[in-house]
């Protein structure tokens, strides 16, 4: 990488609809459509869907045309108007269910500030929404997270009982039903505690899922859910502190845990307010991201490589007003026991800093772009995401 000063950010305007400015419940790309979709609610606690075109800038609501199917799969259910589920600190993954765009959303806080096991399916394409039933023995939990691939939803921890697990549910094309095949397996005790609210992101091609940490509480009752959650979404209390230790290659096959500890080298963020994280291949970005041991042999394949940019977040306060201020990093993993994984530090702060404006969400188009998203106000101002930045790589 030549140098920080070779990244040429562009100040973007974003128009229409804008959601409420502040960290969305759930937030997804489509990079086919090139689009993103929020899951948020709004100071009236009313959730909504909110898709913003990446080719336009412009923001569309959609929450108004969506129905409640109250018997899904049955000829003979009606369809009801009626609000988006609440769903307060929820997992969420976007995926294609029988050709539609649909998010699937699983436990969280409802109305009563109690954690659930819920699980509803909400269709983009058709704005129908329904709730999958969970079996009773299910545990409730906080700040899952989750990721669909091949037909099987992978749930990963959270806050409450369920800390430290994991589930796999199957879904079937053919019926359009849903089968729980693993529920609640602990994580092997090598594991350490994982916290809620971290992320998952399928590698290989769906070979193997990166596990990255979240908020660490020891306590999980519910009335020290609720502080959590306010501390989360409104103050900024709670941190997140990753490490070698706690990176975490799950094998979807064998429901193995690779714990990296020395494996990866470099620096890793802490105390960060939140994160996101997405593969990106931008040569400028990976430049001495992967370091490669082995030696050269024509009858030897290239090494498989992923490169996951993780952006965090965290605040400064100027004259002007608290700010969200992003950093950027890069976790180069090789599939290769004899090639070094490296994590560094972008240090694109002091960049963003100058804009004067507050950053809080990521959007990345793998190959193509690395848009940030915020406000051109501070955030503890009421406003709306107006602004974005874009990357040029």
């Amino acid at each position: 990488m030549k140098g920080k000063s070779d990244i040429k950010l562009t100040v973007k305007k974003m128009t229409g609809d804008r959601p409420f400015f502040w960290r969305p419940e759930a937030q997804f790309v489509d990079e086919q459509n090139e689009e993103l979709i929020f899951y948020w609610s709004d100071t009236d606690e009313k959730f909504r869907i909110s898709v913003c075109s990446l080719k336009t800038w412009r923001w569309t609501e959609k929450t108004k045309r969506f129905s409640l199917i109250q018997r899904p799969g049955s000829p003979l259910s009606k369809e009801v108007k009626k609000p988006l589920p609440i769903h307060r600190c929820t997992a969420g993954t976007l995926c294609i269910l029988a050709e539609h765009r649909v998010l699937l959303l699983f436990g969280g806080l409802d109305r009563a500030e109690v954690p659930t096991s819920n699980f509803y399916v909400i269709d983009i394409d058709t704005y129908k929404w329904w709730q999958v039933e969970t079996p009773e023995d299910i545990l409730p939990r906080v700040g899952a997270t989750m990721t669909f691939v091949n037909n099987l939803l992978y749930i990963f921890g959270g806050q409450h009982e369920a800390s430290n697990t994991f589930s796999v549910v199957q879904f079937d094309p053919a019926k359009l039903t849903w089968g729980w095949t693993i529920r609640d397996r602990p994580y092997p005790s090598n594991v350490p505690l994982m916290g809620y609210a971290g992320d998952v992101i399928p590698l290989y091609d769906g070979k193997k899922f990166l596990l990255l940490p979240g908020y660490i509480q020891e306590d999980s009752d519910e009335v020290s859910l609720r502080r959590q959650r306010i501390d989360l979404f409104l103050n900024w209390l709670s941190k997140i502190d990753m490490s070698a230790s706690q990176t975490i290659i799950f094998d979807p096959f064998q429901y193995t845990f690779q714990v990296c500890d020395s494996a990866i080298n470099g620096e890793f963020p802490s105390k960060m307010a939140g994160y996101d994280i997405a593969i990106v291949s931008s040569r400028r970005l990976l430049q001495e991201g992967i370091s490669v041991k082995h030696e050269e042999n024509k009858d030897t394949a290239a090494p498989v490589v992923n490169s996951i940019l993780i952006t965090e977040w965290s605040t400064f306060t100027p004259s002007t007003g608290t700010r969200a201020l992003p950093e950027m990093w890069i976790l180069g993993l090789s599939e290769s026991p004899n090639n070094s994984s490296v994590s560094r530090c972008l240090r694109l702060r002091d960049k963003f800093k100058e804009l004067n404006m507050s950053l809080m969400s990521c959007a990345v188009l793998t190959d193509r772009r690395i848009i940030l998203l915020g406000s051109n106000a501070p955030v503890d101002e009421e406003e709306n995401f107006n602004t974005c930045v874009e990357i040029e790589v």
